[in-house]
């Protein structure tokens, strides 16, 4: 059973101009066997599929996507998504839905926070358009439109301005109608790609979710009104241009859907096939396709040069219906041979397309040849179809192809690869993933990886640092698990100064993609070599500190590690013995060592697992940091709980740190004594709540409540009453509460019920002093359930629809953040509308983390 994100469903039912049906569904992901009998299966990405329209051939044709919603062609066959963003500081995108692409999204990178936030997702910059060191594997987005994109579809042709011909409208939903909109842009070649022009907002201060045109030559949009979770006040808005409304082809497209394309001629279709209206044309192009053989000469006809182009297109993706249809496709496929020579970039190209699609081999040689055409999408095309009809001959101009592109053109790279896989010739791709050319090896890498081949672990060595990392990406995220081993070899390189040249001079995003999976990879292995490689790897200096510190924590987890993967979260239990004395006495080596690190993260790291593991450090040492007022306090917490764990002079180090005038030292100390003698611990704590610190004493109270005494509960039972009467500072109500609700029976369930009574806010009301500003950063930077910066700009990134929180507390009280937070409908910033698009946070957070938001809200000014 997996659960997923309300709305991440099935969308976007819309007829492709092959006569197919395409549609999305969300990362719900999928699991379904076709008519075939092929399973196909991802339950972590969303995805588009394609059947015939007898439901035949079900097929994935573009996955990895998050939440798209509507789908649309434009006017040359190529189909477009929006999709969401993840609430990361990532941002949604416009997506070329070519076949056989991935987009990179996996459904478990939306829990991964802290500084592995996404995973790959996001520390790898899946989510950008084209960048220098993005993995290979995914197709970049073609652009960044709006941040909610929703409904889409494509300009049918009239209706409005000529502007908007070839034309997408996107329905841009932003949680409130003052941030919303119905952008409208269009896409032109790029290579074999695409780039966005004219974007812009079409329709303003509108919650839309949905948009299409109807055959009366208006817009259709449909209005959410307000908020991300209201839905019982919905309504449909038109909009239409005056200055079209008396336009007879729009009269005339009403006339032709009422009375149907079936009693039509097929000298009346032929026409409709240069029709203004793109819906016209599709309906006119299925209906002589539907009547088979006898259409192809008035397909044939049309496609002549003297047609207007799109009917011309339209008469090429007609005759390609009419050859899937029959069992010979010679006879509507043949007069396509010609039009490979077109003066016209987009017939060549199409006809190409076609041709591949339609299993006439015969076309093949014809194919090869239009490889090494100028054009870009002609090429794309070309390739793509000698891979589809498996034309091994053709692997040759492949290859060339591949290495005059030289990894220029990401469109062109993807169709060499989808060649390279559906020729399906292993020995082949084991010849040339030795070839001298860098963009022709990660190209088989990439066809290897498509098939899961454990082969891929050979690229591990490759002089090309991108191409290693791009192995290491393979073996470990799919996963192949027969190439682990190698990977966690790989360790190796990074483990001392004189090793792995190549990988040490590299890019510190190439060094860091594969080093992330080598540590991962050994720990799965779990051998005591390979617990030497992960410290070492942590010992090394030159290594980069993240992967030094990765190192630590794998180290940490290695008796028994954690069910996800630690790089994309997937749940992959490990499995199989482990060598855990082999690892004890790598500790033993290491942890000295790393204790003494300049970077305290990484030493107080060490530190705690020294003392967790009972590894003898040096106590001299671990003494001086425990009793320096100016080490660390992070550094100062790791050396009480190692020196009370193995030392064998626990009593003396609490207290040591119970001396010390620092609240974090001095609570942590008191939760060992709690542990230790807990009766001693009530008396420091009854000492602690006299004193004047407030921290101080919300540390004390929070041991307070893990101690099951009569004392604390009378303690904590008069503190209770404090919150009641005022007599406590509002600081620390806050621990009270939290305190209190660790104690069980009927006294605590009363005076609960008699203090906060039905109101559900009433818990929250002291939150607004007393937090602890950093811990309340992270939470609005990455809790996955709050989701602060989909709407808010924090610290420069996040979403639009709510205020940026750069200066807020020049804007807002402490009052008044604490009630932005736990009841953002009370009140409304300027110029966000009359509803507040913020979640109900009281569901989502307890009075402790709204307090650290507070407390670090009121530093942003």
């Amino acid at each position: 059973v997996r659960i997923a994100l309300r709305g991440h469903d099935m969308h976007g039912l819309t007829w492709g101009p092959d006569g197919r049906l395409y549609w999305s569904i969300g990362d719900r992901g999928y699991n379904v066997v076709n008519r075939e009998g092929v399973r196909i299966s991802d339950p972590t990405s969303g995805a588009v599929f394609r059947c015939e329209p007898d439901g035949s051939n079900l097929e994935v044709f573009h996955t990895g996507l998050r939440n798209p919603q509507e789908i649309a062609f434009d006017d040359y066959g190529a189909l477009f998504t929006g999709d969401n963003n993840s609430d990361a500081g990532d941002e949604a995108r416009l997506v070329h839905v070519a076949e056989g692409g991935q987009t990179g999204w996996r459904m478990e990178y939306q829990t991964l926070d802290g500084v592995n936030v996404r995973g790959p997702w996001v520390q790898e910059g899946i989510w950008k358009t084209a960048h220098e060191h993005r993995p290979a594997w995914v197709l970049a987005p073609v652009a960044h439109v709006g941040n909610g994109p929703s409904g889409l579809v494509h300009y049918p042709g009239l209706g409005l301005d000529a502007r908007y011909d070839d034309h997408f409208f996107m329905c841009n939903f932003s949680g409130t109608p003052e941030h919303s909109q119905v952008k409208s842009f269009a896409v032109e070649p790029d290579g074999a790609g695409y780039r966005v022009v004219d974007v812009h907002d079409f329709a303003s201060n509108v919650l839309c979710t949905d948009v299409d045109f109807g055959y009366d030559g208006r817009m259709y949009v449909s209005d959410w009104v307000e908020g991300w979770y209201q839905a019982e006040n919905g309504r449909i808005l038109t909009i239409h241009d005056p200055r079209h409304a008396d336009d007879p082809r729009i009269a005339e497209v009403t006339t032709l859907f009422s009375g149907g394309f079936d009693s039509l001629t097929d000298d009346r279709l032929t026409e409709l096939l240069e029709h203004d209206d793109q819906r016209v044309r599709l309906r006119a192009q299925f209906e002589l396709a539907s009547r088979g053989p006898q259409s192809i000469g008035s397909f044939v006809r049309m496609t002549g040069s003297g047609s207007p182009r799109l009917a011309r297109l339209h008469a090429i993706w007609g005759l390609g219906m009419i050859a899937r249809g029959t069992e010979d496709p010679e006879p509507a496929m043949r007069p396509l041979l010609s039009l490979l020579l077109d003066d016209d970039r987009e017939i060549r190209a199409q006809a190409a397309k076609v041709l591949g699609e339609s299993g006439w081999s015969q076309c093949a040689p014809d194919l090869v040849e239009l490889i090494f055409d100028p054009e870009p999408r002609v090429v794309y095309h070309a390739v793509m179809a000698v891979g589809r009809l498996g034309h091994g001959e053709g692997i040759d101009a492949i290859t060339e192809m591949l290495w005059s592109n030289d990894d220029r053109d990401l469109h062109l790279r993807h169709a060499g690869v989808m060649a390279l896989f559906w020729l399906d010739d292993r020995e082949a791709l084991l010849a040339l993933s030795r070839d001298e050319f860098p963009a022709v090896r990660l190209a088989v890498l990439l066809a290897l990886r498509r098939s899961g081949d454990p082969a891929v672990s050979s690229f591990l060595q490759d002089s090309d640092p991108f191409i290693a990392a791009e192995a290491a990406r393979a073996i470990n995220d799919l996963p192949i698990d027969a190439a682990m081993p190698a990977l966690a070899d790989q360790l190796e390189r990074f483990s001392s100064p004189a090793s792995g040249t190549s990988m040490r001079d590299a890019p510190i995003e190439d060094r860091t993609a594969l080093l992330r999976r080598a540590l991962y990879a050994g720990q799965r292995i779990g051998r005591a070599r390979d617990a030497a490689a992960v410290a070492d790897v942590a010992l090394l200096e030159s290594n980069p500190i993240g992967m030094r510190r990765e190192a630590v924590a794998v180290l940490s987890d290695w008796r028994e590690p954690s069910v996800r993967d630690r790089v994309n979260g997937a749940h992959r239990p490990v499995v199989g013995e482990r060598d855990v004395e082999g690892w004890k006495t790598v500790l033993a080596r290491a942890l000295p060592r790393l204790v003494r690190s300049e970077d305290v993260e990484l030493a107080t790291s060490a530190r705690a697992l020294a003392g967790k593991e009972s590894v003898a450090l040096d106590d001299s040492v671990t003494w001086s940091i425990l009793e320096d007022s100016e080490a660390d306090l992070r550094e100062r917490v790791a050396c009480l709980t190692q020196l009370h764990s193995s030392s064998g002079e626990g009593d003396r180090a609490i207290r040591s740190a119970l001396d010390a005038d620092e609240p974090v030292l001095r609570g942590a100390a008191l939760r060992l004594l709690a542990d230790d003698r807990p009766q001693e611990a009530v008396e420091e704590i009854a000492d602690d709540l006299q004193r004047d610190g407030i921290s101080l004493r919300q540390h004390a109270i929070g041991v307070l409540g893990t101690i099951d005494s009569p004392r604390a509960r009378t303690m904590l039972k008069d503190l209770f009453g404090q919150t009641r009467t005022g007599e406590l500072p509002t600081a620390l109500h806050v621990d009270v509460i939290d305190a209190f609700d660790g104690q069980e029976g009927e006294t605590p369930d009363m005076m609960r019920s008699l203090a906060f009574g039905d109101d559900p806010l009433a818990r929250y009301r002291s939150a607004w002093v007393g937090g602890d500003a950093e811990r309340g950063r992270e939470l609005v930077l990455y809790h996955s359930g709050a989701a602060c910066v989909r709407c808010h700009i924090v610290e420069g990134r996040g979403g639009t629809s709510g205020p940026d929180l750069g200066e807020v507390a020049d804007r807002l009280d402490r009052a008044a953040l604490l009630e932005s937070v736990i009841d953002p409908g009370s009140v409304v910033a300027a110029g966000y509308g009359d509803a507040s698009a913020m979640p109900e946070m009281i569901h989502l957070l307890d009075p402790r983390d709204v307090r650290d938001i507070v407390e670090y809200l009121a530093t942003r000014r």
